[in-house]
């Protein structure tokens, strides 16, 4: 697989949550159906001509996956949560490389609800296909769970 090798001295390890990622991802870990899994994953979910699409979802973490502090740069004080009830933060060791320093925001607006990746070097890789055989089965769910239906 063609990964991105090169990292830059500041560029930061793992995601950036902002409060307001963290403060939701802390609401959905304490409710049903997602409180049977301990932990958020973000994973590539595929390529389009400009670049990926990503994705969030609540799972059970592999042994081969790259694991996080949701907390990461915050003070866990500024949060009320259950320690219990805090999850893990996880990516595929593939996806790691392409995601990497991305910041997770949750958005209500005009553009919609949900989890919004905003990746440093996404134009990186636009236009750019992989032909990595391997490259189209990484987009595959790693796991037997899927996300709940609504």
């Amino acid at each position: 697989m063609n990964t991105p090798q090169h990292q830059h001295p500041s560029e930061p390890h793992g995601f950036i949550f902002t409060p307001r990622a963290i403060e939701h991802t802390l609401m959905l870990a304490t409710q049903s159906p997602h409180q049977n899994f301990s932990a958020l994953r973000i994973y590539l979910a595929g390529k389009i001509c400009d670049g990926f699409t990503y994705g969030v979802q609540f799972d059970e973490p592999l042994a081969t996956d790259q694991r996080f502090e949701l907390f990461a740069g915050h003070q866990r004080h500024e949060f009320k949560f259950n320690p219990h009830q805090v999850p893990l933060v996880i990516c595929d060791a593939e996806s790691y490389p392409f995601l990497r320093g991305s910041t997770i925001d949750y958005v209500d607006d005009e553009r919609g609800q949900g989890y919004l990746i905003t990746n440093p070097r996404h134009s990186d890789y636009a236009g750019k296909f992989y032909k990595d055989p391997n490259w189209q089965t990484q987009f595959k769910p790693t796991t037997q769970s899927s996300p709940p239906q609504s």
